[in-house]
Formats: structure tokens, sequence, C-alpha cells
């Protein structure tokens, strides 16, 4: 993986996590707000393991 994809990976799963959480307050969206999160978790880990 090239230097500037391991920057880019993270912003991307902080941003993926914070669209989550602020549509984890609105009716019926929160229920897709729960697999967007479970994405930026994979992302995340991913960044961490590699």
């Amino acid at each position: 993986m090239e230097q500037s994809e391991k920057k880019v990976l993270p912003i991307i799963a902080i941003i993926i996590g914070a669209i989550a959480l602020i549509s984890s307050w609105m009716p019926f969206i929160n229920n897709g707000s729960f697999v967007i999160a479970i994405i930026a978790l994979i992302i995340g880990f991913f960044c961490v393991i590699f």
C-alpha cells in the first residue's frame, strides 16, 4: 500500500463514522446508519492492522 493511501483510509473511516453517528439520530435512517458504522469499523481495523 502506498504512503498516501495509508493517510487517506483513516480519514475516510472517520468521515464515514461521523456520518453514521449523525444519521443515527434520525428515525428510520438509523437502521442504515448501523451498516455504515460497521463499514467504518472494518476500514478502521484494516488501517490499524496494515
